[in-house]
């Protein structure tokens, strides 16, 4: 119940409009599909197919979105918190340079609240989300309309 009032307050505030007195990026997105949900007075600032989506300043910081780079790889322990379970697969949202992108991994292990992953696209020093995750998913459900009929955790 908790999660879906702060989703519910997420969805009102943001994809409604942040308040004007509060900056917030000016970039585009060149998407029309995508309708209200996307531009400069709102979260989500651009979305693109290729690059994923990017928030704007205001909502980083409401939202708490965190993330940390990755050590030495191929293979990446991250903090479970980074993981997200979609689809019947794993995966972790990647930052790179303010686009956010859900990125496939395979599990290797758990212990003490770090999962063991490995992916070919990820290598040492990408940025991967570790809070703040759950709202990534929620956001980049809602922006390709699979927010109603789909469900992850």
């Amino acid at each position: 119940m908790k999660i879906s009032l702060i989703c519910l307050g997420f969805f009102l505030i943001f994809f409604s409009g942040c308040p004007s007195s509060v900056p917030v990026s000016t970039e585009h997105s060149e998407t029309t599909e995508q309708g209200s949900k996307i531009g400069p007075n709102l979260a989500v600032v651009a979305a693109d197919p290729e690059r994923g989506f990017r928030l704007s300043p205001v909502a980083i910081q409401f939202l708490q979105i965190k993330w940390s780079p990755l050590a030495s790889g191929p293979v990446f322990s991250v903090p479970e918190s980074s993981i997200v379970f979609y689809q019947e697969r794993t995966g972790v949202y990647l930052q790179d340079e303010g686009w956010f992108r859900l990125i496939p991994v395979r599990t290797l292990a758990f212990s003490n609240s770090k999962t063991t992953i490995e992916s070919p696209q990820l290598k040492p020093k990408d940025l991967v989300a570790s809070e703040g995750v759950g709202f990534l998913r929620v956001t980049e459900l809602e922006l390709s309309g699979e927010s109603h009929s789909a469900h992850a955790h």
